[in-house]
């Protein structure tokens, strides 16, 4: 008798288990982050505030030709105050006082990060809210896939250099980044991968 009483206890843990992971996956979110994005979402960032210690300037045209522009833009930020809420294990090699040289993305001049590189999806999809999903859909059931971007070069316009990035909203945003100079304030997040790339993108102005 006992050993019945033993395999309906295997049985019952193991429809139990089954159970369990048939929940999991029909619950998972849908349309949520994946691969490189979801890995960004859970690494660790520090928020800082930095003062512009020394900045240099690129060519315009380093290594690009007009229209387009390219500047590698160089400053060395010191490190005025850190927050962790990011990095409670304190995995980020960041201290109070540190000097570090980065590259800027959007260089250090006045510039505009304007959303507007269309998004291209797979036949039979249609893009929405950031997301390629079957034409006709509706509902969480739906197939979702990312989108993909075709590049388009930085060009100025005016006193400012207009960087265009992917189009994830279904209106074209844009943001204005005033330009650094020697001695500036400045607030920005570090994950762990730009210290190793020695690159920081957006930053903001700190009064």
């Amino acid at each position: 008798m006992k050993k019945y009483y033993f395999i309906f206890g295997i049985i019952a843990v193991i429809v139990v288990v089954v159970v369990i992971i048939i929940f999991a996956i029909y619950n998972r979110p849908q349309g949520g982050l994946e691969g490189p994005a979801q890995q960004m979402a859970l690494a660790p960032y520090v928020d800082v505030e930095a003062t512009v210690s020394s900045l240099f300037l690129d060519d315009l045209y380093s290594d690009c030709k007009a229209p387009e522009v390219c500047p590698r833009d160089r400053v060395t930020l010191k490190t005025d105050k850190i927050d962790r809420i990011g990095d409670p294990n304190n995995v980020i090699n960041l201290n109070v006082g540190d000097q570090i040289e980065f590259h800027l993305k959007y260089s250090a001049r006045p510039a505009k990060l304007r959303s507007d590189i269309l998004p291209s999806c797979r036949q039979g999809e249609v893009f929405k809210s950031g997301s390629c999903i079957t034409e006709g859909c509706e509902g969480p059931e739906c197939t979702v896939s990312s989108p993909s971007y075709a590049e388009k070069p930085a060009n100025m316009e005016g006193d400012y250099i207009v960087y265009h990035l992917p189009k994830r909203t279904d209106g074209v945003t844009e943001k204005i980044l005033p330009g650094v100079e020697k001695d500036s304030k400045i607030k920005i997040r570090i994950w762990g991968s730009a210290l190793m790339s020695k690159e920081i993108g957006e930053y903001e102005l700190v009064p």
